[in-house]
């Protein structure tokens, strides 16, 4: 009978142990959700799967759109697919648009003109 009562006393003592705990905000989530698919279309890269890699670095743009990043190795995988050739010059534009100063800015506009010179 004591063993209970302890048992019954122990168990309401523990959700009062502290506030639970902290919810991320809508912008973490997003956040985590658009680092989880980069991740994931950097591995399908490295693994040679670039129709999957496509498709998980766009997912990670509809959390964070402006990722200059993402925006690179998607004009580089849709120019090595040769798939869709305006996919991969707008993704190549997009990323000098969000990073002017980008050190390899004459490298992309080079693969630009050869994107286009291609068609």
């Amino acid at each position: 009978m004591i063993a209970i009562l302890i048992l019954v006393i122990s168990l309401s003592f523990a959700g009062c142990a502290g506030a639970p705990p902290k919810q991320p905000s809508v912008q973490e989530s997003a956040s985590r959700y658009a680092a989880l698919y980069e991740e994931l279309g950097t591995a399908y890269t490295k693994a040679g799967l670039f129709d999957e890699a496509i498709e998980a670095y766009n997912k990670s743009l509809i959390s964070n759109p402006n990722n200059a990043d993402i925006h690179y190795y998607l004009g580089l995988l849709y120019q090595k697919s040769n798939k869709n050739v305006e996919k991969a010059v707008f993704h190549f534009k997009k990323y000098l648009y969000l990073k002017p100063d980008a050190k390899n800015r004459e490298d992309v506009r080079y693969l630009i003109e050869m994107v286009l010179n291609k068609r």
